[in-house]
């Protein structure tokens, strides 16, 4: 990255990137965002949400054919916070050796006042897995965050099948993930190539308590609940999916609660459907081993796994194979209150 400095002679014979680079080399200096994003090749983002509509930048791929062969890109929400990077790193050295196949992991990361650009160089350039984007990285604007995941999967890795979107305090086993997909999640995709897996939420009433980071008016969003739709810790869907609900959220007005409105309010204006998983769990307490008769346990992924240690341990619960609970037979009605428990 520094090689083009080594034969300049002037300011004046320097491009933007590389006078930053050499401010970097030749003294401390504290990066601005401009100066940042000088640095990297970016790709111009269209968000359009109904009304809402503006562009953005992000960071672009070193290589446009990394993906490839890849079975499955798994993007996740992070943030500039310190414990953020301890997050990453678990991921990185934990859950991503839970499997040999073909899938790769991009973080995503906004622009924050608290973001310092020469310690997300660093962690750039070492990982080469982090993707950044030049809007601010706020719980209401998070939406900008599964826009900027939608668009970089159809740019670079439109021919990859599955797309995981999951939080960085979630804890799961891609060997087991991979055998449920392979298994049609005990049936639930069969003949289907659409769909979010997920835990679902319905019957959910929007937060109306002003104040509160969650809060959506009724003039944002009139209806008493939400209509169905994924908690959206952990997300899986396909290439096909991620298609669809792009397009059709060109056509959808704006509503601040990021997972509710692309795999609800949007997904319901396509022939989209959502997928209840019993094995993806938000806390660990609900944490339940059950088994179709004769397979491995449905439990395939836990939220709320926010140290190292606890990683650790989940991550080595979901490599058994033993059951509490064998399912011979899932009713409706099972699963109907499975849901509501769960929730």
């Amino acid at each position: 990255m520094y090689a083009s400095l080594d034969n300049a002679n002037s300011d004046e014979s320097l491009s933007e990137k590389d006078k930053t680079l050499k401010l970097l080399r030749t003294n401390y200096h504290n990066l601005t965002a401009t100066e940042f994003e000088t640095l990297f090749e970016t790709k111009e983002v269209n968000l359009e949400l109904g009304e809402t509509k503006f562009s953005y930048n992000m960071t672009a791929p070193y290589d446009s054919m990394y993906c490839d062969g890849m079975e499955m890109v798994v993007y996740i929400m992070t943030t500039s916070e310190a414990e953020s990077f301890g997050r990453r790193q678990t991921i990185r050295q934990i859950i991503r050796n839970t499997t040999n196949r073909l899938v790769t992991f991009r973080f995503f990361i906004g622009n924050s006042k608290s973001l310092n650009f020469n310690v997300l160089i660093s962690e750039m350039l070492t990982y080469n897995d982090i993707v950044y984007y030049n809007h601010d990285d706020f719980y209401r604007e998070t939406h900008v965050k599964w826009n900027s995941m939608h668009d970089y999967h159809m740019t670079f890795c439109p021919n990859v099948k599955y797309f995981l979107k999951m939080d960085e305090d979630v804890t799961t086993d891609f060997e087991r993930l991979f055998y449920w997909i392979e298994h049609e999640f005990d049936g639930l995709t069969i003949n289907e190539t659409e769909y979010f897996i997920c835990h679902e939420i319905y019957q959910w009433p929007p937060t109306r308590e002003e104040g509160d980071r969650w809060y959506i008016s009724y003039e944002e969003f009139p209806e008493p609940y939400w209509p169905p739709y994924c908690f959206g810790y952990f997300v899986l869907t396909t290439n096909d999916t991620i298609k669809t609900i792009a397009e059709a959220a060109k056509n959808v007005d704006l509503v601040h609660m990021d997972d509710a409105f692309f795999t609800g309010i949007v997904r319901r204006e396509t022939e989209v459907k959502v997928l209840h998983w019993r094995g993806f769990f938000h806390v660990p307490d609900h944490v339940k081993y059950e088994c179709p008769e004769g397979s491995l346990p449905y439990f395939t992924a836990v939220h709320n796994t926010k140290d190292r240690d606890t990683v650790e341990t989940w991550a080595s619960e979901l490599q058994g194979t033993e059951c509490d609970t064998v399912i011979y037979e899932l009713s409706d009605e099972d699963l109907t209150e499975e849901v509501n428990l769960s929730k």
